[in-house]
């Protein structure tokens, strides 16, 4: 796995719940090789510190100082029993480091919660994969060197979770509003459209993803798919993200 490890060490883990040794050393290694494979491919970093937290809330959550103005730093909450449940923890950790990520890379725009939900949620399904198929590499296989077939388990029963397509058949933009706006708690309304992104991402549209707040149209809840599309026009997930918006508005108009 990727070694350079810079971005690494802006990520502290604040252990207020005192966790054990092991716990720490466990949420460590995952932690580094999420951040190296974000290093490696290049992604926007501000080299500031932020904070990774341990609690019982029901959602994880990134918070970035730049939206709430009472934190100093960024920072983020991920509510698992234990860091030693690796893969929940994997699941996670890296979701909300990707919205960290998408924060970094431009934290000027608005962010729209349905789109960076569903891809989110997508780069933690991809980063599951990648822990199974880098397993033999990873520094946690010395103590479970059978646990790569836990994470596919894993990684198949998240992506054989029924949605409700939602967002897929929204017709108009009031209903998609609606969806924006509780998308936080109500995840079924954009699995079936996450599962059918990461069937289509490939490692070259990560940062394409990530980049999406590039693409926002000020002060609405849409992209501007024209202008995404151009810039990768080769990218199935890119295409895919824009045609659920496209067919909304078409709908729309009929």
């Amino acid at each position: 796995m990727y070694k350079k490890r810079c971005y690494d060490s802006y990520f502290i883990i604040a252990n207020r719940e005192r966790c054990s040794v092991r716990e720490l050393l466990d949420i460590t290694i995952i932690k580094e090789t999420i951040l190296d494979y974000f290093e490696m491919l290049e992604l926007d970093f501000d080299y500031e510190r932020k904070f990774i937290y341990k609690n019982k809330l029901k959602y994880p959550h990134f918070e970035a100082k730049n939206i709430d103005k009472k934190v100093k730093f960024d920072y983020i909450n991920i509510s698992v029993k234990s860091y030693i449940y690796w893969c929940k923890t994997i699941y996670q950790l890296s979701n909300q480091i990707t919205h960290c990520f998408i924060n970094m890379h431009n934290n000027k725009q608005d962010r729209i919660p349905w789109v960076e939900e569903v891809i989110s949620h997508t780069i933690s399904l991809y980063i599951l994969k990648y822990f199974y198929k880098n397993w033999k590499k990873c520094e946690l296989n010395k103590f479970n060197a059978n646990y790569g077939t836990y994470i596919i388990e894993y990684l198949d029963d998240l992506l054989d979770e029924e949605g409700n397509n939602k967002l897929s058949e929204c017709k108009n933009i009031k209903e998609l509003m609606e969806i924006n706006k509780y998308i936080y708690t109500k995840e079924k309304n954009y699995f079936n459209e996450s599962t059918k992104l990461y069937n289509l991402i490939s490692e070259k549209d990560i940062k394409s993803l990530i980049n999406y707040r590039d693409f926002v149209k000020k002060d609405t809840i849409l992209l501007d798919t024209k202008k995404y599309l151009e810039e990768y026009p080769d990218s199935k997930a890119i295409r895919y993200i824009c045609e659920i918006q496209d067919n909304i508005i078409e709908k729309e108009n009929v």
